[in-house]
């Protein structure tokens, strides 16, 4: 086609995203049905919470040290620094902290699904359709106590 000016050189616009990657939208959604079951229980699982939850923190064993007490022959008390895990390479990971938790549900998961069956609540809005009560007259930035 030749070129027309002032006329884009795509007359019918550029193609719809949906369009262009249909089969890998298509690919998606047939594994996410073969899954649905599962991801609806892993919903359920965070509304209602109540399961276990644990957090470790690791650190390389070259840098985990302990304080011990030693006491002297003339009775003193002296601090001394050491590798706690002396035995390992300072490379290895070694954990120096673990936190058992009971998760709380969750309150995005528990909208979800009540949305699900009972539909998401209608919004109310105030609105002036006359353009001449307050609620208008504050929207434009004038002071209704002035007009």
């Amino acid at each position: 086609m030749p070129f027309k000016k002032g006329q884009s050189g795509n007359p019918a616009g550029r193609p719809r995203r949906a369009d262009r990657y249909a089969a890998q939208i298509a690919a998606l959604e047939d594994r996410i049905a073969d899954h649905l079951p599962q991801l609806f229980d892993n919903m359920e699982l965070l509304a209602g919470g109540g399961y276990e939850q644990i957090q470790e923190t690791w650190e390389p064993a070259g840098l985990v040290q302990i304080t011990k007490e030693l006491i002297t022959e003339d009775g003193r008390s002296v601090n001394v620094r050491e590798l706690a895990f002396a035995h390992l390479p300072p490379e290895q990971l070694v954990c120096i902290r673990r936190t058992r938790s009971i998760a709380a549900p969750d309150r995005k998961a528990n909208e979800y699904l009540i949305n699900r069956i009972a539909g998401t609540p209608t919004q109310r809005i105030e609105a002036d359709l006359d353009g001449d009560g307050p609620l208008f007259k504050v929207f434009i930035g004038i002071d209704s106590d002035l007009v």
